[in-house]
């Protein structure tokens, strides 16, 4: 009778592990996401010569004006006033102090 004791007490640990398994997945769970309201800058550009330019926010080199293209990306800034230039072959052809704040999309024609 020994060897039943034995197979008894091995099912009562293994249905133990199983049933605590089980109840781990019923735990609760919890999602959380942060939401970028930073302002967004993008460019409509009107003149396919304009595609060269480079794009200067606050005299920092923010990369081509073709990578913040209206309606398919934008350039995420701080909140607040920005001085904004379009340099095409080292000559400025856009320059603008804007200010915007936060949530706010802001689109700049390009000419």
């Amino acid at each position: 009778m020994p060897k039943l004791s034995g197979v008894k007490s091995l099912m009562a640990s293994a249905f133990a592990g199983l049933a605590l398994c089980v109840g781990c997945s019923q735990i609760p769970t919890e999602k959380q996401s942060a939401v970028d309201m930073r302002p967004q800058i993008s460019f409509k550009i009107v003149n396919e010569s304009t595609m060269g330019a480079r794009v200067f926010v606050d005299n920092l080199d923010m990369g081509p004006i073709q990578d913040y293209q209206e309606n398919q990306a934008a350039l995420k800034v701080l909140p607040g006033k920005h001085i904004v230039s379009i340099v095409l072959h080292d000559r400025v052809v856009y320059e603008e102090s804007i200010y915007v704040g936060h949530g706010m999309s802001r689109a700049i024609i390009v000419q």
